[in-house]
């Protein structure tokens, strides 16, 4: 977890040191406050609902098309969140 990895870094940061980022993945709340707080750098925040949505509209579809239905890729895309725009995910 990469907030572990943040707690870490500010140990390093008492000793004046800033050239070790701090980055995750799945933009959780902990992440979120800690990039607000300038201890992590950024994460990619995954739109767990947006997924959700897509996975039923998915199964929709291949629930309609039976054997004919062929396994596709979906992507929800992560969104890159840092000091810039991590208000607007709090």
């Amino acid at each position: 977890m990469a907030t572990g990895a943040s707690t870490a870094v500010s140990a390093l940061r008492q000793d004046r040191r800033t050239d070790v980022k701090v980055y995750g993945q799945n933009g959780g709340s902990e992440a979120l406050t800690a990039i607000q707080a300038g201890t992590m750098t950024a994460t990619a925040w995954e739109n767990s609902t947006g997924e959700g949505v897509q996975m039923v509209a998915v199964l929709q579809q291949a629930i309609a098309a039976g054997s004919r239905w062929r396994p596709r890729i979906f992507v929800v895309p992560g969104v890159l969140v840092d000091r810039t725009n991590v208000k607007h995910y709090l």
